[in-house]
């Protein structure tokens, strides 16, 4: 074998100025064996299409997962729906007040705050349904009044006292 390594390297360049004869590759193919392409057995079809099903199966179960977190609030607890709208139209009412009359906006990182708690309050709720659902029902109303309270205490010390009287009282909580 190494004498075939010899005689390679002795000669290489020989070898690499020479070309196949014309046709000499329509031969070679001529001699091999003709073969269709290959064949699908019946079993390896009947394996695609049981993969394929379940695929659709998989995916129909992911996507019917997804919907079913996506429920919201009101479909969980369809009576805190007018209790949330009262306490929202009070809430834009008097950021719009404070807004206008308030000089510092630092409240604005405040109420950001309680917003986000009230956004993972919604979470918690929509994840555990049953679980101290009026536990987080009754936070939720806090974290609106607190709200309430926030804007009212800045609509003091800027002395607006239209929006004052904005705030719930028992005999309007519709809870």
């Amino acid at each position: 074998m190494d004498n075939l390594k010899q005689f390679i390297s002795d000669h290489r360049s020989e070898f690499d100025d020479r070309r196949p004869p014309e046709g000499m590759w329509m031969r070679i193919e001529s001699k091999l064996p003709r073969s269709a392409a290959p064949k699908i057995r019946f079993l390896n079809r009947q394996l695609i299409a049981a993969a394929t099903v379940l695929l659709l199966v998989g995916v129909a179960f992911v996507a019917g997962q997804l919907s079913a977190k996506k429920a919201s609030v009101h479909d969980i607890y369809p009576e805190f729906a007018e209790t949330e709208s009262y306490f929202q139209r009070k809430i834009d009412s008097k950021k719009r007040a404070v807004a206008v009359h308030a000089t510092d906006s630092t409240w604005v990182d405040d109420i950001h705050q309680l917003e986000m708690v009230m956004n993972e309050l919604r979470a918690e709720l929509v994840r555990n349904p049953e679980a101290s659902k009026g536990d987080i029902i009754q936070a939720m109303i806090d974290n609106y009044n607190i709200r309430l309270e926030i804007m009212d205490r800045i609509l003091e010390k800027t002395n607006d006292k239209t929006y004052l009287n904005t705030k719930p009282s028992n005999d309007d909580n519709p809870e």
